[in-house]
């Protein structure tokens, strides 16, 4: 064949998969459907709980943190992130599991897939705080699956 015929051959094949990405950018575009349930700030807990008939004296709330040790983007919408989640108990709470033994874990990771790489959380230190209250602490390692905003953001000096 001429070179011509290939010119032609390369530019249609081009041209269909520039339709190709358009259309499936204009699929997801208009197909994806935001998590409005999710709370971004604080001040939005209790509103989203009394709506739903529920609520959060303060004396249920159980004390909890979070140390993140290390992150890193396996790609566009994964994360992988390893760390350390605390939470403090009224000892009367866990009085009948020894301390040897690992306790119920009170958290959940959502959005988190399995990569392979993931270790469940894992009790690493159980203590007292004094004769009502301990802390105990779970190692993690788990891939979290969001949508980030990429979007440049302009700061001015």
């Amino acid at each position: 064949m001429n070179t011509k015929r290939w010119w032609w051959i390369s530019s249609g094949t081009s041209i269909f998969f520039i339709f190709l990405i358009a259309l499936m950018w204009f699929r997801i575009d208009h197909s994806y459907q935001p998590n409005l349930e999710q709370l971004a700030k604080e001040a939005e807990i209790i509103p989203h709980l009394k709506k739903r008939g529920l609520s959060l004296k303060k004396s249920e709330a159980i004390p909890t943190g979070i140390f993140l040790q290390s992150l890193k983007f396996n790609n566009a919408t994964e994360v992988n992130i390893t760390g350390y989640i605390w939470q403090k108990y009224n000892k009367s709470v866990f009085a009948d599991i020894p301390a040897g033994q690992n306790i119920p874990v009170g958290f959940i990771l959502p959005e988190a897939v399995d990569s392979g790489e993931n270790l469940g959380p894992q009790q690493a230190y159980r203590r007292s705080i004094n004769d009502k209250e301990e802390v105990i602490g779970w190692y993690f390692e788990s891939t979290l699956k969001q949508r980030f905003n990429y979007q440049k953001i302009s700061v001015r000096p």
